[in-house]
């Protein structure tokens, strides 16, 4: 899917809540392709997902690669409470992890589609 591997990269400013206060880089993905609904109703990344999220990963990792210094590579992903987000970010941390970054990854509330933006924060 062309969603999955449009990466919006964006310099942001830390969360007020982080002491360092250097700027930060904010990635945004779309989940891979799941199965149908009536296949399994959680809808849980096909196989054609699973690449899309394991091309996509390895992308982003080569990216954040080029992006950061090996002294400063920290990654913390956050996904919606849907499993095909799940494990597209889990594909990410794989990545990561495999490229020696420290990486947390966590269920954030206010990520699905209709959630109103303010409760991402």
């Amino acid at each position: 899917s062309s969603d999955l591997c449009s990466l919006s990269p964006l310099r942001c400013n830390a969360a007020k809540s982080m002491a360092d206060s250097s700027p930060r880089i904010c990635i945004l993905l779309r989940h891979g392709t799941p199965v149908p609904e009536e296949e399994d109703p959680e809808r849980p990344l096909a196989e054609e997902g699973r690449a899309e999220a394991a091309f996509t990963a390895k992308g982003v990792t080569e990216y954040l690669c080029g992006e950061t210094t090996p002294d400063c590579r920290k990654a913390r992903i956050v996904h919606s409470g849907k499993l095909r987000a799940q494990q597209t970010a889990e594909a990410v941390v794989t990545a990561l992890s495999a490229a020696g970054w420290q990486v947390t990854c966590a269920e954030q509330s206010g990520l699905s589609p209709k959630d109103p933006p303010a409760t991402a924060c």
